[in-house]
């Protein structure tokens, strides 16, 4: 999360630093915001041990969707894919984004990593997670309403259904909007992602 945290600050800070802007941009720490049901447990084992343990529930809302998309990117690369969560990668330089921009940014993770894809695909999904936070953040969709500190209750907010049948976690969609479905036993998953 370190490094996660570090590419926000740097938006953040970039966006801040040109004058006349129409309003500055507060830091978010996310390792102590504990947000909704998926922004936390950003520093616990169980994101590389196995998919979807660290959160639970559906999103309350974009931001807490972002974050889940982070987790779940995390967990299939490491758990499913056999990528180093701690690999270094070459970032895209993150002054030329502007609000509301992603698709340079996933290109430029692919061109700067060329050839490696645990590399290129870590890229997008921290720097799609940095991206949305900023925009989010830019037009006003940060609720502080929606933290542990403000009365949030993440196991009453966000509980965990039960299935009718014994399942297995599948990792679906491209990175970096990675989601996580699942199936019942003994069905495989969709595209041979299979936990």
């Amino acid at each position: 999360m370190d490094r996660t945290q570090e590419i926000l600050d740097q938006i953040i800070n970039e966006w801040n630093a040109v004058r006349n802007r129409p309003r500055q941009l507060q830091s978010i720490q996310m390792n102590q915001t504990f947000y909704g049901c998926h922004c936390r447990n950003f520093a616990k084992n169980p994101i590389s041990t196995d998919i979807m343990l660290a959160t639970r529930g559906r999103p309350v809302d974009e931001v807490d969707k972002a974050c889940m998309y982070l987790h779940n990117g995390w967990s299939c690369l490491s758990a499913v894919d056999g990528c180093t969560l701690q690999t270094d990668y070459v970032r895209p330089a993150t002054f030329m984004f502007l609000p509301g921009e992603f698709d340079d940014g996933m290109l430029q993770c692919e061109i700067l990593n060329d050839g490696d894809s645990c590399k290129q695909n870590l890229c997008k999904v921290e720097l799609y997670f940095n991206l949305s936070i900023f925009n989010l953040m830019f037009a006003g969709k940060y609720d502080s309403d929606m933290t542990d500190q403000s009365g949030f209750l993440v196991e009453m907010e966000c509980p965990v259904l039960q299935g009718d049948c014994e399942s297995r976690k599948c990792c679906v969609s491209d990175y970096p909007r990675k989601d996580v479905t699942r199936v019942c036993k003994p069905s495989s998953c969709p595209s041979n992602f299979v936990t």
